[in-house]
């Protein structure tokens, strides 16, 4: 999770990806890969800021939350931690787990 705090407001932000968010984001075009930062930086940028207030701040006009981002610095950085959170949550659902299925009690198998 990505936390932001408004220094004049003292209001912090949370940014952070769940499976639903993270769907959404791509509904609604988002991909991250070279090719997409090479062929539509300005949407993969867009997309990836805007769609992580999702989860916590859904209140949040876009206006709201291009502000919020405005007011950061280190915006490469940023960009990075917000890609490392979207990737997060694909990562966790493919991540094996022997546990999981002891746990769950669910088992599969290919026959």
């Amino acid at each position: 999770m990505i936390k932001i705090t408004d220094k004049k407001t003292k209001k912090t932000y949370k940014l952070e990806y769940t499976r639903a968010t993270a769907l959404e984001a791509e509904a609604q075009g988002l991909v991250l890969s070279e090719v997409s930062f090479d062929h539509t930086p300005l949407k993969t940028v867009y997309l990836l800021s805007t769609t992580a207030f999702e989860a916590h701040h859904p209140e949040l006009s876009e206006d709201e939350r291009f502000a919020i981002l405005d007011a950061c610095g280190n915006r490469n950085a940023l960009t990075k931690a917000l890609m490392s959170e979207f990737s997060a949550v694909g990562e966790a659902f493919m991540t094996e787990s022997d546990e999981a299925d002891e746990k769950n009690g669910a088992m599969w198998a290919v026959e």
